[in-house]
């Protein structure tokens, strides 16, 4: 799930897995005056936890407090993360692009969001990958962009 901070004070929620969603806010985002009206980008995920065992590092199983039952290891722990990339001062141009990575059973990846922010003649990158607290952050300098593909 995504969030589009934009300068009126409003917060739009966004799931690029939904694919009507997904069409309207990419058309959106590739007009240069609704990204002059972005304030920041978020990520909200939910986190499946597991628990180990302190001791003995085995995947354990949680009692419930209130009637004592073992609620299974892999069970949603309703807690989540939100991570956010926020337009940098003191830049001329910045441009938000968004994009939903699918996961591949069999390979390395896992899928999640991915975050891009194009400010000057630099590039951040933000994946949060799919279904764990965890986040990549990349900052590349590639020069000013000339060309956008997006853009339309």
């Amino acid at each position: 799930m995504l969030k589009i901070h934009t300068s009126d004070g409003k917060t739009h929620r966004v799931d690029l897995s939904d694919e009507e969603q997904a069409k309207h806010w990419l058309s959106l985002l590739k007009s240069s005056n609704f990204q002059e009206e972005v304030t920041g980008v978020s990520v909200v995920q939910d986190c499946h936890g597991r628990i180990r065992c302190s001791n003995c590092k085995k995947p354990g199983k949680l009692v419930c407090q209130a009637c004592g039952q073992n609620v299974p290891s892999n069970s949603n722990t309703k807690t989540g993360v939100q991570y956010s990339l926020s337009r940098p001062d003191g830049f001329d141009s910045v441009f938000y692009e968004v994009e939903l990575i699918s996961p591949e059973i069999g390979s390395k990846i896992r899928g999640g969001e991915k975050v891009t922010c194009f400010v000057g003649n630099l590039r951040a990158t933000m994946m949060v990958h799919a279904g764990q607290p965890s986040v990549r952050v990349t900052l590349l300098k590639t020069g000013k962009r000339r060309y956008n593909p997006n853009s339309g």
